[in-house]
């Protein structure tokens, strides 16, 4: 959260507690990824009002490709074991 305040990232993804506390310090969210049926534990994206408004199409390629691959995870099993396994040195 102290990168995003800084300046020195423009976006990161965040758990709902958080995500309040960036609100009150007038970031904007753009995506909630939790829902009651998926408790996701960093559960949004956030960034600064002014991002948002000068990189807007930037951003909407970003969530769509997020949405993409939300949706490519949940119907390859065999493909996103995979890649859990690659990225995140998970054995076997």
């Amino acid at each position: 959260m102290s990168a995003l305040r800084a300046g020195s990232v423009q976006g990161s993804v965040f758990n709902t507690y958080n995500s309040f506390i960036l609100e009150e310090l007038g970031f904007k969210k753009l995506a909630m990824l939790e829902t009651d049926d998926f408790p996701f534990p960093p559960a949004t994206f956030t960034t600064r009002r002014q991002t948002a408004s000068a990189k807007r199409e930037l951003l909407k390629a970003f969530l769509s490709a997020v949405v993409e691959g939300t949706r490519k995870q949940s119907r390859d099993r065999e493909l996103s074991l995979a890649l859990l396994k690659k990225y995140m040195s998970a054995p076997g």
